[in-house]
Parts: C-alpha cells; structure tokens; sequence
C-alpha cells in the first residue's frame, strides 16, 4: 500500500492548444518530508511495486523551448536525485527495480540542419540508486 497519495490539481495546458499540462501538487496522507506545492509539475508519476520510491516529472522551460526533469524520492526520506534537464515533453515513466526510469519523450528528432521533425523517442535514465 502506498504510504500517500498524489494528487494533480491540473492549473491548464502548458501552451495553448497542448496536450501536455500544468498541474499542482497535493499529497494526501501523511508524509514525512515536503515537497514544493506549485504549478510547476506535470500530472505523471510512478511508483516501484514495493511503494519505497517514486518519481515526479517537473517541468524546466527555457527560452520558451520545453523541457523537464524527473526528480526520484524515496518514500520515506525524500528527495534523493534530480535529473538533467530532457529537452522535449514527457509522455509518460516508469520506474523500474533497478531505480532507473524509462521514459518515453516528445522531442525534435531531426538534426539542426534539416527543416524541423517531431517525434517520440524512449530514453533509459540511469539515476545511480540501484543499491537502495
């Protein structure tokens, strides 16, 4: 059973016409750390099956480009590690036992020379906790 719920209070799209949103954050439950309640997140999250870790997708936009960071937790403790900025938007994660996250990500795919091409890719982020 998970320790809390997560709840996204959804604030609108994150650009007009998107199907990507803004959401807050509300953690229903008892919870022995804080995490920072703005619109800054997006409505994703996963869970390990043992519920001891679980990670959030955060928006980081830059120069009106967008962009995210998955930021891992433990359960318990709290934050234990944020991810470089991933250009693109997040579709959706999981995170596996290994604390590694897959995520499949909507980005420009083609090269800078080339006129602009959008796509999906999947992307495997290693996070280092995999001893946890």
């Amino acid at each position: 059973m998970k320790p809390f719920e997560i709840k996204f209070d959804i604030i609108g799209e994150i650009r007009h016409g998107s199907p990507y949103n803004l959401a807050e954050l509300n953690i229903i439950g008892k919870s022995d750390f804080k995490i920072k309640r703005n619109n800054d997140w997006q409505n994703i999250q996963t869970w390990t099956k043992d519920y001891k870790h679980f990670a959030l997708v955060k928006w980081d936009l830059k120069n009106n480009e967008p962009g995210f960071r998955v930021l891992l937790f433990d359960s318990k403790k709290g934050k234990l590690k944020k991810t470089d900025r991933i250009s693109g938007c997040c579709n959706k994660i999981k995170l596996n036992t290994e604390l590694n996250i897959d995520c499949e990500i909507f980005t420009l795919i083609s090269r800078p020379t080339e006129k602009k091409e959008y796509g999906i890719i999947n992307e495997k982020i290693k996070t280092g906790y995999n001893n946890v």
